[in-house]
């Protein structure tokens, strides 16, 4: 489940050969990893699972913004499970983004804010307007 429509060598968001990348922190004897802000899934394979994609938990927000380095979503309450389900998914096709879930108090609303390198707002952007 990737929520990515941009392929690998299919198109150019400033992201791959030569493009933006990620670069992580070192954990403990890591390398510093450069991660391409594309989506590893073929494109026969997103368009089967694009419901339950990013887009799919999209449809479900109260609101939408724009920020810096990505998106912020507001989500109800009992959006949770799909939510992590969605997280879990993309995090394996789309590596270079990073999510942050706040949860509110007392049954309150759930924000997920997916941010990455230059370039994340724009590719979060094409994909949820196709």
């Amino acid at each position: 489940m990737c929520m990515a429509v941009i392929m690998r060598d299919e198109y150019d968001f400033s992201a791959g050969k030569g493009g933006s990348v990620l670069k992580r922190p070192p954990k403990d004897g890591d390398k510093i990893v450069d991660l391409p802000i594309v989506c590893t899934l073929k494109p026969a394979t997103i368009a089967t699972r694009k419901a339950a994609l990013l887009p799919g938990l999209v449809g479900r927000a109260e609101s939408r913004e724009e920020t810096t380095a990505g998106i912020r979503l507001r989500l109800p309450a009992d959006a949770l499970s799909a939510i992590l389900e969605t997280v879990d998914a993309e995090r394996q096709c789309c590596r270079f983004l990073r999510f942050d879930i706040t949860v509110e108090p007392d049954g309150g609303p759930i924000w997920l804010e997916l941010v990455g390198p230059p370039g994340t707002r724009e590719f979060l952007s094409a994909l949820l307007e196709s």
